[in-house]
């Protein structure tokens, strides 16, 4: 089943490595909401009240917030779950790429994962069919930024995707809707990555809908 919602915001947090030194899980995971100014005065709010106001203009970052600040951004996200459609995201432990991708490219270990991300949103059901998705990523990302254009044509011209993505990609400084990704992924990663449940909670507790595809390596068989 898709998730409604046509105006969606990719994010991603851990990284794609597997030597030693390496984030233990990486997520990608997309944002989906029903308008392309949704959630624009709550992460306005969330900046007002865990900053100050001297702070106003400055980008709200996962990776550089406290835990008060992290809760803070996610409580005014939750305020606003009737904008959200829903949470579609891939989480790949570094053990599951040891065993089965260890010998490809990181572009492809990304493109798997982006895969299942869409797959959870429901972009590739029937239910998709004739719709025109935007699809953003932050342009600081370079890289990211272009093997998602490229995977994503590359779906289309295979007629695996029933509906039209059109990839864009976009300043997170000036863009709250990827500032609030970035916590929302955030969230996930530091659930399947340091056992710190309390964020991804308060967004399922909030009724915000998390659809999650798990890769990872299954335990031995006794």
């Amino acid at each position: 089943m898709a998730l409604p919602g046509d105006f969606l915001f990719l994010d991603e947090s851990g990284d794609l490595g597997s030597a030693a030194g390496s984030t233990p899980v990486f997520a990608i995971g997309i944002l989906h909401l029903d308008s392309r100014d949704a959630l624009k005065r709550a992460i306005k709010r969330a900046r007002r009240k865990s900053l100050g106001r001297s702070a106003q203009s400055n980008e709200m970052k996962w990776s550089q917030s406290s835990a008060r600040v992290r809760m803070a951004v996610i409580g005014q996200i939750v305020r606003e779950a009737s904008q959200i459609a829903g949470v579609s995201a891939c989480v790949i432990d570094k053990q599951w790429i040891n065993r089965s991708f260890a010998k490809r490219r990181e572009e492809v270990r990304y493109n798997y994962a982006v895969r299942f991300a869409l797959e959870k949103g429901g972009l590739f059901a029937a239910g998709a069919k004739g719709r025109r998705i935007h699809l953003a990523i932050d342009a600081r990302n370079r890289r990211a930024t272009d093997t998602l254009t490229e995977y994503v044509e590359l779906l289309m011209t295979n007629n695996e995707l029933p509906c039209t993505v059109v990839v864009s990609s976009d300043d997170s400084a000036r863009r709250p809707q990827l500032q609030a990704a970035d916590f929302v992924i955030g969230s996930i990663y530091s659930a399947y990555a340091h056992g710190e449940w309390r964020y991804l909670n308060a967004l399922r507790d909030g009724g915000i809908q998390v659809q999650l595809r798990i890769l990872k390596k299954k335990a031995p068989a006794p």
